[in-house]
């Protein structure tokens, strides 16, 4: 699965839906030809492909709990989920 940036240029491939596996266990679960032809589409098209996981890390910028809602938000709500 392919995930676009609300915001800029960032991609990020996911196996299944994004945040079920590790960046570990996703490379494992996805065969390197099919990673690295879907990193090169993504690149030629002008993405930055950036790994997952780091994503799930709290984010710590300016944050409006209006917007954000009643969780805490992360890296991966700030730029890929639907705000």
């Amino acid at each position: 699965m392919v995930s676009i940036s609300n915001f800029g240029d960032l991609a990020v491939l996911s196996v299944d839906n994004p945040g079920v596996w590790t960046d570990a266990e996703a490379a494992a679960l996805l065969h390197p030809d099919d990673a690295r032809r879907v990193q090169t589409a993504l690149t030629d098209l002008g993405y930055t492909v950036i790994p997952e996981e780091p994503l799930w890390a709290p984010y710590d910028g300016v944050w409006d709990p209006a917007v954000f809602g009643p969780s805490e938000p992360s890296w991966w709500i700030r730029y890929f989920d639907y705000l």
